[in-house]
């Protein structure tokens, strides 16, 4: 195949063109419309795809509080020995608001210094009974050697390791203080109670479709308050699952309906311009053409058309996303619509080779009954 032949391929794809132009402009618009259409729902696709995740980032959270009517206490012991650990850990229990202790050898915690985890069944007791512990002889008397405990590394490890838990986060009661004035009115937060605000743990989840699942098994955890509402997780979290997966797959089947109709267009209007011209074809397999030089310019012009198809659309496409990014920006609700603008340069390629494909084998296939004289 010389250069002769491929420049004589397009002279007269371009040349059909020019005379051509009604023909060539209808099989424009054709296409245009056709893959208008796939370009708008996947445009469609991707706003309930953000939309879904944007939901299931605020949903697929459980929000855990720990056994908050209790309190744990660490307690740091100086060089003593077992006879010694003994002693103070029986003058603990002595002290009657302990509810449990664990003896934490510094092996275990990688720590310089061997050390008690009480357990207060009253919390409102902690700094009575912190004081207690810190008079018995053998307990560290450091500012922070006897202190409650914040954070139970414990159960924020025990969550962690569930299966389908993707994050755990930690809320200090300073922290649950500052959200609820954030979501009240001002003022309404005044003169109520510390208290009232424990600490809890935002346990995300990978699959909004286990949430009652994963939040059966945190119940089941030592740590956990025992109340109902001590695991808060949606209880419409299965349903919200099930819609979302049938909303992308009713998405995907209309994607693919919308492409093979395209298709069916398309193929439709390349053949309308090839019967407009078949004398032109058949002079040209009279004269001895083969079935491939007859077929090139034709095909070079279904791929011009594709081209300047995907163009339009393209263009169209960028100032649809750019303006419900730039609305999404203004209007909270909307917010999820914000990354749209992003799809558009792998939107632009996935309908650059559609208009390619469309249009070279469409024109290919097409002229296949024409070539037999």
């Amino acid at each position: 195949m010389s250069i002769n032949t491929i420049s004589y391929w397009v002279a007269e794809a371009f040349a059909s063109i020019v005379k051509n132009q009604k023909v060539f402009w209808t099989g424009v618009a054709t296409m245009t419309i056709a893959l208008f259409l796939i370009a708008l729902f996947s445009i469609l696709y991707n706003a309930a795809d953000f939309l879904i995740a944007m939901f299931e980032e605020s949903q697929g959270k459980i929000e855990v509080f720990q056994d908050y009517k209790t309190a744990k206490v660490d307690v740091r012991l100086n060089s003593v020995d077992d006879a010694a650990i003994a002693d103070i850990k029986n003058k603990i229990l002595a002290l009657g608001e302990v509810k449990t202790i664990r003896f934490v050898s510094k092996e275990e915690s990688e720590l310089e210094y061997d050390s008690f985890e009480v357990t207060i069944e009253d919390y409102r007791l902690s700094k009575q009974v912190i004081n207690k512990i810190k008079a018995i002889q053998g307990v560290a008397q450091g500012e922070n050697d006897v202190v409650a405990r914040t954070i139970d590394y414990d159960l924020y490890s025990k969550l962690y390791a569930l299966d389908g838990v993707k994050e755990v986060e930690y809320i200090s009661k300073e922290e649950a203080i500052e959200r609820a004035k954030d979501r009240v009115p001002a003022g309404m937060t005044e003169g109520v109670p510390d208290d009232i605000y424990p600490a809890s743990y935002i346990v995300t989840i990978e699959d909004l479709s286990m949430a009652n699942e994963i939040a059966k098994e945190i119940r089941g955890i030592e740590g956990v308050g025992e109340e109902e509402d001590d695991v808060l997780v949606n209880e419409d979290s299965d349903f919200i699952a099930k819609l979302a997966i049938s909303g992308k797959v009713l998405a995907v089947t209309i994607f693919i309906v919308s492409t093979v109709a395209a298709c069916y267009m398309v193929m439709n209007s390349i053949k309308l311009m090839l019967y407009a011209r078949r004398r032109e074809i058949s002079i040209m397999k009279y004269v001895g053409a083969t079935d491939a030089f007859t077929k090139a310019p034709f095909i070079i012009e279904g791929l011009v058309i594709g081209l300047v198809s995907v163009a339009v659309v393209s263009i169209i496409t960028f100032v649809i996303c750019r303006g419900l990014s730039s609305i999404a920006s203004q209007v909270a609700i909307l917010s999820f619509l914000s990354p749209m603008v992003d799809v558009v340069p792998t939107l632009s390629t996935i309908l650059l080779v559609l208009g390619i494909g469309i249009g070279t084998i469409g024109s290919s296939i097409s002229i296949n009954k024409y070539l037999e004289v």
